[in-house]
């Protein structure tokens, strides 16, 4: 199968560099990977779509790219066809990430049933999924090619003959697990092997990079709707009140009362609007008219910014507040968590007359 060959099938290559050189190159990589490691550690740790995020990711990308470019020669590496002859590989890299990304979407999918990993997706995911998507796709793809210029270029030169592939492999797992997040580090031992055996069949970086691209790529287009949270579609109920309410939104445009004559609907006391319908103005009420809210005056239990009503129509799915506030829960349901958590602040138990031979 060409797949296969792509992995077993080593191409001649002529890559020997005196020791002088090779010791400079081990000093530069493990300088830069500690470095490296670092930055990514703090990127993943910032708020997602915030300028902080995006200045760590590209400074990541800088910091591989710059390392492995600076250690010293890389190489494109080639691949062989049946006559023998050598060409640049190209389609099969391509195919291959793929074929990762159809494995790790089956995974995936799998993992939402499944509290800690669905977490550890989420929590990874939120970067796509709420930045800008051109400056997602750009640092994904940017750091995805630098990737593979520092571990499967200069480290993977740098660490010998000897077991190069699991070597440069435990590498980049150690660089990941900075993250702290487990289900990146997974994927940076599985997806390690397999670039590590293109690395080492082909004899360069290019077929590596191309994989990882269109991996990358894939995951960021397709795995964040999967674990997406659908927002909230609120429509106002009726609220007859005495005064006209209303609110001044989020992104600042204001919001007519909810209450008064609506010349849409042409009925008193109903105004209709796409959000939610608080009870009363978005300032500080007017001393002059005695405070009134929801057609009372003097003091109330309801503050000009309650929420009144809504109406959703909302379809259901299990676990996503949870991962939606970065929680994990420590019990399956009430039965088993009610008992748990009267155990460990609770004294003593009920015990049925049955079974209490006291």
């Amino acid at each position: 199968m060409p797949f296969l060959g792509s992995l077993r099938n080593e191409v001649p290559r002529d890559h020997h560099e005196t020791d002088e050189a090779h010791a400079r190159r081990r000093r530069i990589v493990t300088g830069v990977g500690i470095t490296g490691a670092t930055f990514l550690g703090l990127s993943l740790s910032s708020e997602p779509g915030s300028r902080r995020f995006y200045v760590l990711a590209c400074g990541v990308a800088a910091t591989w790219a710059g390392g492995a470019l600076g250690s010293g020669p890389l190489h494109l590496g080639q691949a062989q066809r049946r006559d023998q002859s050598l060409h640049r590989p190209l389609v099969t890299p391509v195919v291959t990430g793929v074929g990762a990304f159809g494995v790790f979407y089956g995974a995936a999918r799998a993992c939402r049933h499944v509290p800690a990993a669905d977490g550890a997706l989420r929590r990874v995911l939120r970067y796509a999924d709420r930045g800008s998507t051109p400056l997602v796709l750009l640092t994904t793809c940017a750091n995805g090619v630098a990737e593979e210029l520092f571990f499967r270029g200069a480290l993977y030169a740098a660490v010998g003959r000897r077991h190069p592939v699991a070597k440069s492999t435990a590498a980049y797992v150690v660089a990941t697990a900075s993250t702290r997040n487990p289900a990146l580090v997974l994927a940076s031992l599985v997806m390690g092997v397999l670039f590590g055996w293109q690395r080492r069949a082909s004899g360069g970086v290019g077929a590596s990079a191309l994989t990882h691209l269109t991996w990358s790529v894939l995951m960021v287009r397709y795995l964040p709707p999967l674990f997406r949270i659908e927002k909230l579609d609120l429509a106002v109920s009726d609220m007859p009140t005495e005064r006209p309410l209303g609110f001044r939104g989020s992104s600042g445009e204001l919001w007519e009362d909810f209450s008064g004559e609506d010349p849409a609907d042409g009925r008193n006391g109903v105004h209709r609007e796409r959000g939610c319908a608080t009870a009363g103005r978005s300032g500080p009420a007017d001393p002059g008219d005695g405070a009134q809210v929801l057609g009372r005056r003097g003091p109330t239990m309801v503050s000009a910014d309650t929420v009144k009503g809504w109406n959703l129509s909302l379809r259901l799915t299990s676990g996503r507040l949870w991962s939606e506030l970065d929680l994990v829960p420590r019990y399956r349901g009430v039965l088993e968590g009610i008992p748990a958590c009267l155990d460990g602040f609770v004294a003593f138990r009920w015990r049925h007359p049955v079974f209490d031979r006291s």
